[in-house]
């Protein structure tokens, strides 16, 4: 049996012709499925792009590789955007590719070369490779570009882009990152995951298993001089506090926590602490019911140097005792009771009982008009193993006895000045 011979040039042509008709039979089989809306469609005669360097830049533009034939010039600003039209151009559409000399103010002069007509559908692939909509040249972004089919304009909003590590420009229609599907996006750093963005659309940052909106496994600062941490509500709002952890439970709370109310309350449910902020001013320490500016149920201990515990009043100013609760009524009292003058009174309403400091320095017991440096209305009683009763005077002392309460009738002392007589 005789093999075929075939000649030196057939044999290396053979496999070409075989790969090409191999592809055009894939190509005539398969259709492409297209993600792209928009379509490059004729010839491209206007390209925006954006410029983003360390510098600000001045670009030439050229229509040939030997940089000799000008198209336009720029100076742009990192950041800036700017547009190269086709219309001072032979039939008024770019050539194959577009030339960009960038010379930058940090001193830098190099050559970017763009990708400038519709893709042609040379190869498997090629629409996606020779497309420059979105893609990165150097410091260069195509943003859009306009084409003669219908004249039609594509830009960032009809493609999906990947995302780079040196930013993404974005069109202000789609701008997303994220997942399409039912998962989660996980956030890594090292390799050790960070953070994480939930299906469900809570947020974990030093976490990935949130159980809110917002989870922070991690210390946090807010730094900002308008408005450091802001709690917004429908009918109440108020942090929660949790220092064992979620399993022991919630331990204290700040805030509006009563929905419909305008209290704003501090309760350490540890302790059983409350602390109460009426929208009226009042002011509850203990109970959630302040029937003034500050009520406190329990004791109070206040530590000052200076002044321990202050009472102001534009004309008077006390203290008062309710021993049998508020709907006992007040049983004493003590400071200046009467607006006006300057009598301090210790009163227990309950006895009758008066004691009354006059600005002159008489002091009243049982009266609220003292004639004398001590007047008391009532009985005495002095116990003291060393002088009960002590009168002391500089030359005489003694003491009177009226029996009609005008009169003296009798006196008992020293009646006569230097003198050692009784």
């Amino acid at each position: 049996m005789k093999s075929l011979s075939l000649p030196p040039v057939v044999r290396i042509v053979l496999p070409f012709l075989a790969f090409f008709f191999f592809s055009y039979t894939l190509s005539a089989q398969f259709t492409t499925c297209e993600t792209q809306d928009c379509e490059c469609e004729g010839d491209i005669v206007e390209m925006p792009l954006y410029y983003f360097g360390d510098h600000s830049a001045t670009f030439t533009v050229y229509r040939e590789q030997a940089q000799t034939q000008f198209v336009d010039q720029f100076v742009v600003n990192s950041g800036d955007d700017f547009t190269v039209s086709a219309a001072g151009l032979p039939g008024g559409t770019f050539p194959y590719y577009l030339y960009f000399e960038v010379d930058d103010d940090g001193g830098g002069l190099c050559t970017t070369r763009i990708f400038s007509e519709c893709p042609p559908n040379a190869w498997p692939g090629s629409l996606d490779d020779l497309d420059v909509l979105g893609k990165t040249f150097g410091n260069l972004t195509v943003f859009s570009y306009t084409s003669t089919g219908d004249a039609t304009t594509c830009d960032l909003d009809d493609i999906e882009q990947d995302w780079h590590v040196g930013g993404n420009l974005v069109g202000p229609m789609i701008k997303t990152l994220g997942t399409r599907n039912a998962e989660d996006m996980i956030f890594i750093s090292s390799d050790l995951e960070r953070g994480i963005l939930t299906r469900d659309g809570d947020f974990g940052l030093g976490t990935t298993s949130p159980n809110a909106r917002l989870d922070v496994n991690g210390k946090t600062y807010l730094n900002d001089t308008a408005n450091v941490l802001r709690r917004v509500g429908a009918d109440h709002a108020s942090p929660e506090y949790y220092p064992q952890g979620d399993g022991a439970g919630l331990q204290a709370t700040l805030g509006y926590t009563s929905p419909g109310t305008a209290d704003f309350s501090i309760n350490n449910l540890s302790a059983g602490g409350h602390l109460l902020l009426f929208p009226d001013q009042n002011v509850g320490v203990g109970l959630s019911t302040p029937m003034s500016r500050l009520d406190v149920d329990g004791r109070g201990v206040f530590r000052n140097n200076d002044a321990a515990l202050g009472l102001v009043g534009s004309n008077r100013a006390f203290g008062e005792f309710f021993p049998n609760g508020l709907g006992g009524g007040a049983q004493a009292s003590f400071g200046f009771m009467t607006g006006g003058n300057a009598d301090f009174s210790l009163i227990n309403n309950q006895a009758g009982g008066d004691i009354l400091l006059e600005p002159n320095q008489n002091v009243g017991i049982g009266t609220s008009d003292p004639a004398e440096l001590l007047d008391v209305d009532g009985r005495g009683l002095f116990r003291n193993n060393g002088s009960a009763l002590g009168l002391v005077g500089t030359d005489r002392v003694y003491m009177d006895f009226v029996n009609d309460g005008t009169t003296s009738n009798a006196r008992l002392g020293f009646l006569t000045g230097s003198t050692s007589r009784r």
